[in-house]
């Protein structure tokens, strides 16, 4: 049925009582012992303390690229990935069940705009190093019209506007993207 319920019932809780165990046990919980379950799940390959999962954007204990993609695929990815609705072509999904994407994959660095360039000059969806010539840098500074995320922001999260500059400096520019190396 579900990790939980393999888990439960590997321990030998009877059905009726395998919510309750797992409340209890809970906090103790280690997925990585043999009693944790001897089944596959239905529903989750691994349990959940086996895959990957999204970092604090805030928390400067973490690493810079993992708290930017965290922050990007918390606040973006429902419409920026392939289908998601968003009209610009790009992924900010971080991660699957079982990999962090490649950066290539996110279709953003080095690549131009679809839609306004803020006149910005050659402006990029992220200039690696460059967050004045980001477009995705300069919708997140914006309230109003070209403003991301487009829902329910009425204020600027200077923090997290903060830390997307701070990672797309230290971001290099490869070498096909002539107008960053020539910084």
């Amino acid at each position: 049925m579900n990790w939980w319920y393999d888990a439960a019932a590997a321990a030998g809780v009877p059905e009726n009582d395998r919510w309750g165990w797992l409340v209890r046990q809970s906090a103790s919980i280690d997925p990585d012992k043999p009693s944790f379950g001897t089944r596959p799940s239905s529903l989750l390959v691994r349990a959940p303390a086996r895959t990957n999962g999204l970092v604090n954007p805030y928390d400067p204990a973490h690493p810079l690229e993992a708290r930017a993609r965290s922050y990007l695929h918390s606040n973006c990815s429902s419409c920026h990935v392939f289908a998601g609705g968003g009209n610009a072509h790009i992924e900010l999904e971080y991660m699957t069940a079982f990999e962090t994407k490649p950066l290539d994959a996110m279709k953003a660095i080095g690549v131009k705009p679809l839609h306004s360039t803020f006149d910005l000059p050659d402006a990029k969806l992220i200039a690696a190093g460059h967050p004045e010539r980001s477009v995705l840098y300069e919708r997140m500074t914006r309230r109003g019209p070209g403003q991301m995320p487009q829902l329910a922001t009425a204020i600027v999260d200077e923090p997290a506007v903060a830390m997307i500059r701070e990672w797309i400096e230290s971001l290099e520019a490869k070498a096909d993207d002539v107008s960053a190396v020539s910084r």
